[in-house]
């Protein structure tokens, strides 16, 4: 007589078969399973595969995955999981919704809602590549860095978890409470703080009130800033028409505590602003002195008047002139504003004071030289004085000579009108009002919305929500 067993008993022997070749296998493979509440082992294509269902819980030596569900290869130390996904490990814990994870290599291909979180930092994106051996993260989409001080956002990045480096690329967005700067591609060390960005450059520091672009940027974590390539800085006073410039090939930003700060600006360096305009080898500005100094074959024009010499010391009053200190050979030329010839001063030492109205005074205490261009009764060119004195001062009211007054040893003489008058010239005469620099055509301006420090690029998934409450209690 034939035998019958039921369809049902002939299933439970099944699965005790299997389940026992499963538990066997696994204790001579790397991935272990130490929880699931159902488990189907396969053989699919003669490969061995467990099928788990619910509240799984697998292992690689220190690394333990949660999951929903999760798919099994044994013979090849390879598994795939999803739903409510988490990675706990030695340094850091990973959310995702997806799970592809190969024991042989260490390597993790993440998918949907991804996270990665250590200690104080965390990388957000929809994708990611994992190596847990060598700990570097890909990230070939969008990705977002947080930290407890900052925001970094990009295109596409590399995170080396050893150094506590990485490397973005495309679209770069870097932001805290107080600064922000944009940039096309970033190399960024956490633990120093220090960072470069090349690209299209746009930089903000809100405290000072100073915004900046160029075309490298180099900073680190006491604030220092060196933007290389045609590199501007903005200081905005007020409003926007009264903001100043300095551009030069290479601008270095330095913070003196947390009050001031000092801009240092190198090759054909240049300073605009509403009242004056000036360019040197270098330029070096002092907020806390409230100080600019020119250095080298120095120039500044103001009104109608070109001061050059190897050193000139502006001081400030907020963004106002308030003096002028020119030494190394100083030489003023002013035009004149009936006839336009060109007044000459030259000197040791010049000291230059200005008021609201204009220049107010100039005073040259050594070896003074004068070629001055006065006008008659008629107000018309009367000709030319050319003085040598130890020391002079002028006055002015309207930006117009009213007194010359020289001490010590004057010796000088009157030259009669003539044609030739309007080009005598004093030795060292320099006079270029075509180098006076321009207001940049184009200020630094971002790109981007910048993104604030509790902005998201991922929907939070639901096991990282419940460990942000285990971690708050």
């Amino acid at each position: 007589m034939p035998t019958y067993i039921s369809n049902n008993l002939y299933s439970v022997l099944i699965l005790f078969i299997l389940s026992n070749t499963v538990v066997v296998a696994q204790s001579q493979d790397r991935i272990s399973i130490e929880r699931t509440d159902s488990l189907r082992g396969l053989i699919i294509d003669g490969q061995r595969v467990n099928r788990l269902y619910g509240n799984v819980k697998l292992r690689d030596r220190e690394r333990v995955f949660l999951s929903d569900s999760a798919y099994v290869f044994p013979d090849i130390d390879r598994f795939e999981a999803w739903g409510n996904l988490q990675i706990t490990g030695e340094k850091d814990i990973i959310w995702a919704n997806e799970l592809r994870y190969t024991a042989q290599d260490d390597q993790a291909e993440l998918i949907g809602q991804v996270i990665i979180s250590q200690d104080s930092l965390t990388l957000q994106s929809r994708y990611a590549r994992y190596n847990f051996n060598t700990e570097i993260a890909e990230f070939p989409e969008k990705i977002q860095l947080n930290d407890t001080r900052s925001i970094l956002i990009a295109d596409s990045g590399i995170y080396y978890s050893k150094k506590d480096s990485a490397v973005f690329i495309g679209n770069i967005q870097l932001a805290d409470s107080s600064s922000y700067l944009e940039g096309d591609t970033l190399r960024y060390n956490r633990n120093s703080r220090e960072f470069w960005i090349n690209g299209t450059i746009f930089g903000l520091n809100e405290p000072d009130s100073i915004r900046f672009r160029g075309s490298t940027i180099y900073g680190d974590s006491t604030g220092y800033k060196r933007i290389i390539g045609d590199a501007i800085i903005e200081k905005v006073s007020g409003q926007e028409s009264d903001s100043s410039f300095y551009f030069a090939q290479v601008i270095e930003y330095f913070r003196d505590g947390n009050d001031s700060y000092r801009v240092r600006a190198n090759g054909q360096a240049s300073l605009w602003s509403q009242e004056y305009a000036a360019r040197a080898d270098s330029v070096l500005f002092e907020e806390v002195l409230n100080k600019a100094e020119l250095l080298g074959l120095a120039m500044i024009w103001k009104d109608r008047i070109q001061l050059s010499g190897g050193n000139i010391k502006l001081y400030l009053s907020n963004a106002t002139l308030d003096s002028i200190k020119a030494t190394d050979t100083p030489f003023i030329v002013l035009q004149d504003s009936v006839h336009s010839r060109l007044h000459q001063l030259k000197g040791e030492l010049m000291q230059m004071y200005f008021d609201s109205t204009g220049i107010r005074s100039i005073h040259i205490p050594r070896k003074t030289q004068l070629l001055y261009f006065p006008l008659n009764e008629d107000n018309k060119a009367d000709g030319a004085i050319r003085v040598q004195v130890q020391s002079l001062s002028l006055t002015f009211e309207n930006n117009e000579i009213i007194e010359i007054i020289g001490f010590e040893t004057p010796d000088g003489e009157f030259f009669e009108e003539s044609e030739q008058i309007s080009n005598m010239r004093l030795d060292g005469f320099v006079y270029t009002p075509e180098l006076r620099p321009n207001r940049p055509s184009i200020r630094p301006e971002p790109r981007l919305l910048r993104p604030t420090l509790d902005q998201l690029i991922i929907k939070l998934p639901r096991m990282y929500l419940l460990y942000l409450d285990d971690i708050k209690q």
